[in-house]
């Protein structure tokens, strides 16, 4: 097993996961506050989300930008704040940016959740481009917010909303919490979304049944989406995205008898609380295989589709793993929250034999985040 690139950032608080034979690691970047979610841009770029409002940029050769893009004011009780964020799929032309984040409560207005576009001009936002997509309902509870947000293969925003510790939001079709919703890019409904013009439901609702959809994921081979939704007491789950599905919550947790429950569809896959106690990032590599992480045991683990077996991954990665996704070029980024000592951070893991493009550093002095992160992808040339 090669060394990771570590001690290159000695005293930045990082530390080594355990990976399998032939894999190698690098943090990218360092000094996150509470970060909740993070997007890739085509152009290496990637954009994190800490949970007290601000949006902050990881340079494509490493490092994390000292000023914002954006610094939004958030209800961050909780599990309230900055927690979802998006790119257009069209980004690279029209630079927009999806957020999902929390609306502090004012006169007369209750916290509620809120979906906005901004558009970029290099890593800043443009002035005036803020655009409402989405207000949800009202938030009693401060947990239980979902977050994820995604474009589907039709273009599509889907949106994953928590049920707001109230479990029979989960299964009221007059509501959107406890969800995922499809939305056109503009916020308006699409007329093909399986409960329009059902009497009393809210026509954004394209799934139903969930608890805390807190991370979620298309593959881009196929189309599928999988939504990870976390427990109650019994189970965490991985259920197969479907228009007009009802996942169960809070009538089962985990695996059941269909017979027991004919409206209901089973998960994918369930562990049971000693595995973890939070299923939350989730992505599809580009060899088709699902990876999933847990918050409190540090785990990233890989669902084989083809007979959907579970192998271990990574592990040894401090309690706070919030968020994976991989680069268009096939390399693992993970994002831990930060914990005790340890601050929040961005890691790569390199997949022998994924293509990427180098980026040129330019004339600046890179950081040794960065010279890490550049060495790291120079091993394979």
């Amino acid at each position: 097993m090669k060394a990771p690139l570590l001690s290159i950032v000695a005293g930045c608080g990082v530390w080594a996961a355990v990976l399998l034979p032939g894999y190698t690691e690098a943090a990218i970047a360092t000094g996150l506050n509470n970060p909740t979610a993070f997007a890739v841009a085509p152009d290496g770029r990637v954009f994190v989300a800490e949970q007290g409002g601000a949006l902050r940029v990881v340079s494509a050769a490493g490092g994390l930008l000292s000023t914002p893009v954006l610094d939004l004011a958030v209800d961050s009780a909780g599990e309230r704040g900055l927690i979802g964020i998006a790119l257009d799929p069209d980004f690279a032309a029209n630079q927009y940016v999806y957020l999902y984040h929390t609306v502090p409560g004012a006169a007369g207005i209750a916290p509620h959740n809120r979906v906005t576009r901004y558009t970029l001009n290099g890593n800043t936002v443009v002035s005036g481009s803020e655009t409402l997509v989405q207000n949800l309902e009202p938030l009693g509870a401060t947990n239980h917010n979902g977050g994820a947000l995604r474009f589907g293969p039709d273009g599509k925003l889907y949106v994953a909303v928590g049920e707001n510790a109230v479990p029979l939001n989960s299964q009221d079709l007059s509501n959107r919490l406890g969800k995922i919703l499809r939305l056109n890019p503009d916020g308006s409904t699409p007329s093909d979304n399986p409960f329009v013009g059902t009497t009393g439901a809210s026509p954004q609702i394209w799934a139903l049944g969930l608890r805390n959809p807190y991370q979620f994921a298309f593959d881009a081979l196929t189309g599928r989406v999988f939504i990870n939704d976390v427990g109650s007491n019994q189970f965490e789950e991985i259920n197969v995205g479907g228009a007009g599905r009802n996942y169960g919550w809070p009538g089962t947790e985990g695996h059941f008898n269909p017979a027991s429950f004919p409206a209901f569809t089973n998960p994918l896959h369930a562990y049971d609380r000693s595995g973890g106690c939070a299923i939350t990032g989730g992505a599809f590599s580009v060899s088709n295989e699902y990876f999933f992480a847990d918050f409190c045991n540090g785990t990233i683990r890989r669902l084989d589709l083809s007979n959907n077996s579970v192998t271990a991954f990574a592990s040894g990665i401090p309690f706070g793993l919030v968020d994976i996704a991989f680069s268009e070029t096939g390399d693992l980024y993970y994002l831990f929250r930060g914990t005790g000592t340890l601050v929040g951070s961005l890691y790569l893991i390199d997949f022998p034999g994924a293509a990427e493009e180098v980026p040129e550093p330019g004339p600046a002095v890179l950081s040794a985040l960065g010279l890490a992160a550049l060495l790291l992808r120079l091993r394979r040339r």
